[in-house]
């Protein structure tokens, strides 16, 4: 083997040999600073070093997530929103996608994100707040393509009092919406209130990442 495969195998033993001890180390210092409910990181690797060049507190490519790794994944997700509901398991989650109409990854990725949060046993609707979605499925949905092909459907989101629901699936306030959206374009009128206490996407994205949906219950992490 090269000197960087050396390295990158001798690396890898020494952090399987200590994994429960990262594993216990990294949960002590979430306790201290929550971390985002979720976000994802890009790493550049030059062969003899790997460093972390970029975070998205809004990912948007769970469809790179190997299906090896889904099951992990959707246990992580359920002991995450489970922590954001304050240790009542929520039922139903809310997705709040990008106003995109024609990337077809970012379907995918949608697509990816609603397959394992309901391996996880969650209710999961995918909604959207785009005016440019013309609905071509009974109360308010609409079905796209994503990349590989496969059918998602996006269904309109309506603001009723303090919560937001679907003409198809009625949520109550101990659901959680999951934004995965920057709000680079600003808050929709939908979701003012909801976000009243985090200002601006700029400013601090992840304090609501993950809400009830019940503005008077906004958590901050």
């Amino acid at each position: 083997m090269s000197p960087v495969t050396d390295l990158r195998a001798e690396l890898v033993e020494k952090i399987s040999a200590k994994q429960k001890e990262l594993d216990h180390w990294l949960g002590e210092q979430c306790k201290k600073a929550p971390a985002p409910p979720y976000t994802s990181i890009d790493l550049r690797d030059s062969g003899f070093k790997m460093s972390p060049v970029d975070s998205n507190i809004f990912p948007a490519g769970f469809n790179n997530i190997c299906v090896d790794d889904w099951n992990l994944a959707a246990s992580t997700f359920e002991r995450v929103l489970t922590r954001v509901a304050k240790g009542k398991r929520p039922a139903k989650i809310l997705i709040v996608p990008e106003n995109h109409t024609s990337n077809l990854f970012y379907f995918e990725n949608l697509w990816a994100l609603k397959e394992i949060l309901t391996l996880a046993k969650f209710e999961v609707v995918i909604g959207h707040l785009n005016p440019a979605f013309e609905a071509n499925l009974p109360k308010g949905c609409t079905s796209v393509k994503t990349q590989s092909g496969r059918t998602i459907v996006l269904e309109k989101i309506i603001r009723e009092g303090n919560l937001l629901q679907t003409e198809r699936v009625r949520f109550d306030s101990t659901d959680l919406v999951l934004l995965n959206n920057d709000l680079s374009g600003g808050v929709p009128p939908e979701l003012e209130g909801f976000l009243r206490s985090a200002g601006t996407a700029a400013q601090n994205p992840s304090t609501y990442a993950i809400t009830p949906n019940s503005p008077p219950n906004l958590p901050g992490f």
